[in-house]
């Protein structure tokens, strides 16, 4: 028999106290947060450069990521830059490159892309960063770079 069934006395056989040591909690990390800046950099008839500009507004970095957005129009994505990107009917998903797969807090990434459309080139609603929405930030009317909305006009 096993005089000591619970291995909790000392040399002497005395029982001594309990000790219990919690398991640590693991760290979770700070909720995805984003902000999307979409750009309508040039146009021409039929055809448009677009660019967004993804910010990383959490405390963690986003790695791995894929930005989606809805065109409301019947863009369709020609060439992309700083990116890799599929398109079904007007969705697009926008997948990182392994040289920008992480974006640190604070930081940003931009994606440049050409397309074509038919009817309309209208911008953009909302984006998405791995299935979580983006705050949609509008650039003020500078430059060379036109607004969303304006209809192609130069601010």
């Amino acid at each position: 028999m096993n005089p000591d069934p619970l291995g909790d006395a000392d040399a002497n056989g005395d029982p001594q106290p309990l000790t219990v040591t919690p398991t640590p909690t693991p760290t979770v990390s700070g909720a995805l947060s984003c902000s999307a800046t979409y750009a309508l950099v040039n146009s021409w008839s039929g055809g448009f450069q677009g660019q967004v500009t993804l910010t990383n507004t959490g405390a963690s970095p986003i790695s791995s990521w894929a930005l989606t957005w809805t065109f409301p129009g019947d863009q369709k994505l020609s060439t992309i830059w700083n990116a890799t990107a599929t398109q079904s009917g007007e969705k697009v998903t926008a997948t990182s490159e392994s040289y920008n797969a992480t974006i640190a807090a604070s930081g940003s990434v931009t994606i440049g892309f050409t397309g074509t459309y038919t009817n309309s080139n209208a911008s953009p609603t909302s984006f998405s960063v791995n299935g979580t929405a983006c705050f949609l930030r509008i650039p003020p009317c500078c430059g060379r770079v036109k607004c969303p909305g304006s209809a192609g006009r130069t601010c």
